[in-house]
């Protein structure tokens, strides 16, 4: 364990899920400024930031270990693949199902589907990791929850008329991969402590799945061409992004239960079309569907906050 760091103190940790949930929510405007801009329309900027964030996880997981690491913590077989499995359920699988479950049923009824991933994330906290829960944090949990299921759900209803049972299935499973993933990412730590070599590992296997897979389509020099050629700045900020909110979301595991982070973090979506009427004027309406959702949040987080 760090000697700056003493676990335990979840005030931090949760100040950590807010600041992953608002970097994750400036990554998905920097993507959409970016696919504005991109020279091909298949280029959704996945590889681009994957691979960014690598370079940055590689960067603080040798800083932090040339500097800030002073106790030895014993390397582990089972958490080096509790991160493996983790980064092939959130980096890979769940962003995978999630373009798949797009494509198939659009974006307004995929999204909603994906966002349901605390509720997993939850289960595996207190069925996998046995974390204690009090009534109150219970409370802001359930806030939370109901908050973006109302966001959801007006998603839901403004989405094409489809019942693509493909395009669901996909939905489901991307909210289930990342909803695991992270119950799993917290797991990881429990045998190999060490946030950055989880975020690092993680990216890694997601880096080198992507690839394989890019390889096995036939299309891995027009997908390294495009990160590296083109260099579309949205995605590179986007990678950067991405991430910090990462580190952002292993550190606030670090400290507090997956279940807070987790819920916390996935209100991303309210934070993105706050912020898309802010910095992308004319295409996001904050309606009162957005309001009442963004209240039973906020109300929620600061309720886990101050009784966590």
């Amino acid at each position: 364990m760090s000697a700056l760091i003493v676990k335990g103190d979840s005030d931090v940790g949760i100040f950590f899920a807010f600041l992953s949930a608002f970097l994750f929510a400036v990554n998905n405007i920097l993507i959409k400024k970016g696919m504005k801009i991109s020279k091909d329309k298949d280029d959704d900027g996945v590889f681009t930031t994957i691979f960014l964030n690598v370079i940055i996880f590689a960067i603080f997981f040798v800083f932090y270990r040339s500097f800030f690491y002073t106790q030895h913590v014993s390397f582990s077989w089972i958490g080096l693949l509790y991160f493996i499995f983790a980064g092939l359920l959130t980096n890979f699988l769940g962003r995978i199902t999630f373009f798949k479950g797009i494509k198939r049923i659009g974006p307004s009824k995929a999204a909603p589907i994906k966002n349901s991933a605390p509720i997993f994330t939850v289960i595996f906290a207190i069925g996998i990791l046995h974390e204690k829960i009090d009534t109150v944090s219970w409370l802001g949990i359930l806030l939370i929850i109901f908050g973006i299921c109302i966001q959801g759900y007006s998603m839901f209803k403004q989405g094409k008329n489809t019942n693509d049972k493909f395009g669901l299935m996909f939905s489901l499973a991307s909210s289930i991969s990342f909803g695991v993933g992270q119950g799993t990412r917290k797991q990881g730590l429990k045998y190999l402590n060490d946030p950055f070599a989880g975020a690092l590992i993680g990216a890694s296997v997601a880096l080198i799945s992507f690839i394989i897979l890019a390889a096995f389509r036939r299309n891995l020099l027009k997908m390294l061409k495009l990160t590296f050629l083109h260099r579309n700045i949205f995605y590179y900020l986007g990678g950067i992004a991405t991430g910090f909110a990462t580190l952002f979301f292993f550190m606030g595991i670090w400290f507090t239960n997956v279940a807070f982070v987790g819920t916390i973090v996935a209100t991303d979506p309210i934070l993105t079309v706050i912020l898309s009427k802010i910095f992308l004027k004319g295409e996001e309406k904050i309606g009162l569907t957005i309001i009442i959702a963004t209240v039973f949040i906020f109300i929620g987080a600061a309720v886990i906050a101050l009784t966590a």
